[in-house]
């Protein structure tokens, strides 16, 4: 697949998404932990680690009105922590929820990927608050004609010189991504089997 990323045309954050709001927060201390993942749901917070997720929350203790919906995008707003949150969730003090009508788990690593690389310039001192995620500028590749022109939608949905961005194309770069990563991890862990053998043949030859 062709990465020319001088191709790519910039779009506007908020004009790509559906929605962005304020997530309602729940204090830690006032949850109970779950004692095993089918009674839990997850805690999402600022933290960078775990997917964001805190850890998991006793769910028969908390209020219905807490819980967000899955397939959601979630930034700490003083840290810039971007996520993809697949499963029903619950968040933490300053915890904003993004959604979108593209969005989907394998789209999701290639926007919070992008997003992520805005946390430089963020910090408690400077927020990543909700105007500045939505003026946020991204670059994408845009679907083209057969000729390389772009194709114009009239509508303006996605940005003001009507580009729009090829979804499918991101869809199989991630996908093959993904393959090429686990090909060298089972090459890895190939390789590593045959190191163990060998030792082990030396080890046994050395014995006897």
């Amino acid at each position: 697949m062709n990465l020319d990323i001088n191709n790519w045309e910039e779009f506007v954050f908020g004009k790509l998404i559906c929605s962005i709001a304020k997530a309602k927060a729940l204090n830690k201390d006032d949850l109970l932990i779950a004692t095993n993942s089918k009674s839990g749901i997850r805690y999402i917070t600022r933290t960078g680690e775990n997917n964001g997720c805190e850890f998991l929350a006793e769910l028969s203790s908390i209020d219905s009105n807490f819980i967000q919906e899955g397939n959601a995008i979630t930034i700490g707003d003083t840290t810039a922590t971007c996520f993809y949150q697949s499963e029903k969730f619950i968040t933490g003090d300053h915890m904003v929820v993004v959604r979108a009508d593209w969005l989907d788990e394998i789209l999701s690593f290639y926007i919070v990927t992008i997003l992520n690389k805005e946390q430089y310039k963020y910090s408690y001192g400077r927020a990543f608050l909700m105007d500045r995620i939505m003026d946020t500028i991204i670059k994408l590749p845009i679907v083209r004609n057969s000729d390389k022109s772009p194709v114009i939608d009239e509508s303006k949905r996605y940005s003001e010189q009507g580009y729009l961005p090829d979804w499918t194309w991101m869809e199989k770069y991630i996908k093959l991504i993904h393959i090429i990563w686990s090909t060298i991890m089972e090459n890895i862990i190939l390789f590593a089997t045959m190191i163990n053998i060998m030792i082990l043949q030396i080890k046994i030859c050395s014995d006897i």
